[in-house]
């Protein structure tokens, strides 16, 4: 089945690099070993306005894959709206910067979403072995 998408310069060619691949949903997760996996998660996530991605999708804007970083920022633009001034290009001080700003971004709207403080710690790294399997199941829409 195809579907036809309104996107745009880079993030269209994300979109079909990702379709490309075989489909497998149990292997294209956020945290999949497989850089192409995280990207088609991701792709699939905006697209899907899938909210329960966000915490994940805010981890790939840290990664040292820009195709990674674009992935995600693209896929949080369509789901919130919001860069919050984060570029996938920009020096690496300036995007952590703006990651970090999604962060503080999850913590606020997080609680209205129902998971701030878990999918926070999830992000940040300073959650429990537990906390972070239970938050990054969240994030991944039950998916592990």
């Amino acid at each position: 089945m195809f579907r036809a998408f309104a996107l745009g310069g880079f993030g269209a060619a994300i979109v079909l690099t990702a379709m490309a691949g075989c489909y497998s949903p149990a292997a294209r997760t956020l945290d999949s070993p497989d850089p192409n996996a995280r990207i088609e998660a991701a792709a699939r996530a905006g697209i899907e306005q899938d909210r329960s991605a966000i915490a994940g999708l805010i981890m790939m804007l840290r990664s040292d894959d820009a195709a990674a970083r674009l992935a995600g920022i693209t896929a949080l633009h369509q789901i919130t709206g919001e860069r919050l001034g984060y570029e996938h290009a920009a020096p690496e001080r300036e995007r952590l910067a703006a990651a970090d700003a999604w962060e503080a971004w999850l913590e606020r709207e997080g609680r209205r979403l129902g998971s701030a403080s878990a999918d926070a710690r999830l992000v940040s790294g300073s959650g429990t072995d537990e906390e972070v399997a239970h938050a990054s199941e969240r994030a991944l829409g039950g998916r592990r």
